[in-house]
């Protein structure tokens, strides 16, 4: 009897515990957990903060647009092989980005307690099974200050 006492003992324990866990992981994100997002700053947001550094992204009140001085390819595609992947995936990275983040992207804003992202949609990036591209989500961390965008590095505000 007690083989099988104790396995339902364990069962209900975790029973208990995942339903609770969905219920906080569920909850609805409420004004609270909103304050302290950060507010939309427009202007150039600058690589590592340098006017000089080649690439920024422009913020608007409506659009995101990520603008390369120069070769913007081989920038994007160096700094993947520098983070260690395969040059299929940097080749597939550089391209996305020219083609889905060079553009002037109209962007939604999602705050979550401590996270705020900015979201475009990306066409490039993945591929439907007839050939087409998929639509796809391009989310940039964001704090106010500064754009988060793997794997160049974060892009900070220049006034």
């Amino acid at each position: 009897m007690k083989k099988v006492v104790i396995p339902i003992i364990i069962a209900a324990a975790l029973g208990i515990g995942g339903g609770a866990a969905a219920i906080l992981l569920n909850r609805p994100v409420t004004a609270e957990n909103e304050v302290g997002a950060p507010e939309i700053t427009e202007g150039k947001y600058y690589l590592n903060g340098d006017v000089n550094s080649g690439a920024y992204f422009e913020l608007t009140d409506s659009t995101l647009k990520l603008n390369f001085d120069g070769d913007g390819y081989a920038m994007v595609y160096d700094a993947c092989i520098n983070e260690g992947w395969d040059e299929w995936n940097a080749d597939h990275t550089a391209n996305m980005f020219l083609l889905d983040y060079c553009k002037e992207n109209p962007y939604t804003v999602f705050n979550l307690e401590h996270l705020t992202t900015i979201d475009i949609e990306r066409h490039y990036a993945n591929m439907n099974d007839d050939g087409t591209p998929a639509d796809d989500i391009g989310s940039f961390k964001y704090d106010g200050k500064s754009i988060s965008c793997s794997p160049l590095g974060d892009f900070t505000l220049v006034e």
